[in-house]
């Protein structure tokens, strides 16, 4: 399949939302493969209620000082709940409903101003909206951008990821903690008033199909970033796989969060990689089409360097900053020059020598000022959202004790260098995933050839270092690229 820039220009612009999980809360509220996103049970939010201004802005409870009042708490709602129908005793229902809540909370990122959950059972995802946590009424769409990044990767429907992830939470263990979001989520729902889906539903799995996915871009990066996290989303959250069952409840979201994270902070990348190569090709530079070919096989966008290079010479700061600015603004170009034009459905012939893509850009007549703009100036939410899905998340509060290992890269004390160096759980996840099933083993080629993928570069010596300190391999270092990795389940 060759892309149309109608393709490229699919994703859309992001903003980081406070809490990794909150991808995957956006993904079941708002993905066209769920029941509420078909419903668009966000909009369905009551815009009043008795205790002030809110709408559609759902958090689990405020952080100190408390001052927003649009924003509304539904810790309370959860612990009404518990009394009724589940603890005759009003201490009782309390204590366990915060324990259970606490349970499932997300690391606390700085200048947090509310509690996020990941949500670890169907009956949570009623507690929090994107909305909520960010303090904002619309905020960016993504839900859409995990399943735009699914359909690149191959998912043949509109909404895909969001319907395999509903249908793996529609599934609830049989122990007391899951019997309890079975019975608070009624309760929490009709409190919020929801006027699209009144009462909630049976099934997160909308019962009709989402809507057939876009011919000029599905499955068009099966060999990048988005074609890796399809086809590890899917074996995660097919119950034939084993996973579902294999690992906890919370362990099971917390390696759907790191794919959604991973693959949209490299989905991102590879984005402003390619518009800048698109770019270049307006104005006739050669080696641009090789580049642009590149990105849709195995596309070189990160190196991850061994641990005793020193972060200064491996600081990825001008590539999270101006190489972002730069494509937005590349992107922005080509978006305003081909806007409700045909032209926009123009394929880019993969195969051959590029000249009839360089007519075609030619043919847009694009002027350096609009194609070359300061990336320094470029919005900062797209910089944002990339560097904070890549970076372990940091608490301003000294108090608090979870720790988030799924992260991608570093940064110093100050946060002033960014490096990439994956953390031990995202090597237990990238392994383990790439071994097929729990109990399972795998090759470390079969590893290197996941994250060529992904489009991290990686030497053996550096991989095999990362492999041994996740407790994944100890296999002998002559084995060469056969050494064996267990999974870590």
């Amino acid at each position: 399949m060759n892309p149309t820039l109608k393709a490229l220009l699919a994703l859309p612009r992001p903003e980081y939302a406070k809490q990794t999980e909150l991808v995957l809360v956006d993904l079941l509220w708002r993905s066209k493969g769920t029941t509420l996103g078909q419903a668009e049970a966000v909009s369905g939010l009551a815009a009043t209620r008795e205790q002030g201004r809110a709408t559609k802005r759902l958090v689990l409870e405020k952080l100190p000082p408390k001052s927003n009042n649009i924003v509304t708490e539904t810790s309370g709602w959860v612990r009404e709940a518990a009394r009724d129908g589940i603890f005759a005793d009003p201490a009782d229902a309390d204590l366990f409903s915060d324990a259970v809540v606490n349970s499932i909370a997300a690391p606390r990122s700085q200048r947090d101003q509310s509690k996020t959950c990941a949500p670890v059972h169907r009956g949570s995802v009623p507690l929090q909206t994107l909305n909520g946590a960010v303090n904002k009424n619309a905020p960016p769409n993504l839900a859409r951008a995990v399943d735009v990044m699914a359909q690149l990767g191959g998912a043949p429907d509109e909404g895909a990821a969001g319907a395999s992830l509903a249908e793996a939470l529609d599934s609830p263990g049989g122990d007391m903690v899951s019997h309890f979001f079975e019975h608070v989520a009624p309760a929490v729902w009709r409190r919020e008033g929801n006027v699209n889906l009144p009462e909630w539903p049976a099934s997160l799995a909308s019962l009709a199909p989402p809507g057939p996915g876009d011919p000029f871009f599905t499955g068009l990066c099966l060999e990048g970033p988005q074609g890796w996290f399809w086809d590890r989303w899917q074996q995660l959250l097919d119950p034939s796989t084993g996973w579902r069952e294999a690992l906890p409840d919370r362990r099971f979201i917390d390696w759907a969060t790191c794919l959604a994270r991973t693959g949209l902070a490299l989905t991102y990348l590879w984005e402003a990689a390619v518009f800048r190569s698109l770019r270049e090709l307006c104005f006739g530079d050669e080696g641009a089409w090789d580049q642009f070919v590149s990105m849709f096989d195995k596309p070189a966008l990160l190196v991850v360097a061994p641990r005793s290079t020193p972060p200064s010479e491996k600081d990825l700061t001008a590539l999270l900053g101006n190489g972002l600015g730069d494509g937005y603004y590349a992107r922005a170009a080509l978006d305003e020059a081909t806007r409700d034009q045909p032209s926009r459905e123009t394929e880019l012939d993969l195969a051959s020598d590029g000249e009839e893509a360089r007519k075609f850009l030619a043919s847009l007549n694009l002027t350096a000022g609009e194609a070359y703009r300061d990336p320094r100036t470029a919005p900062k939410t797209l910089k944002e959202f990339v560097r904070y899905l890549m970076l372990a998340r940091v608490a301003s509060d000294a108090t608090a004790d979870e720790a988030d290992l799924y992260y991608l890269a570093r940064t110093d004390q100050k946060r002033r260098r960014v490096w990439a160096e994956p953390g031990p759980e995202w090597m237990v996840v990238v392994a383990s995933l790439a071994a097929g099933g729990p109990g399972k083993q795998c090759t470390l080629q079969e590893v290197m050839v996941d994250l060529a993928r992904m489009g991290i570069s990686i030497e053996r010596a550096t991989l095999v270092d990362l492999l041994e300190g996740a407790g994944l391999t100890q296999d002998s270092p002559d084995a060469d690229e056969a050494i064996v990795i267990s999974s870590g389940f």
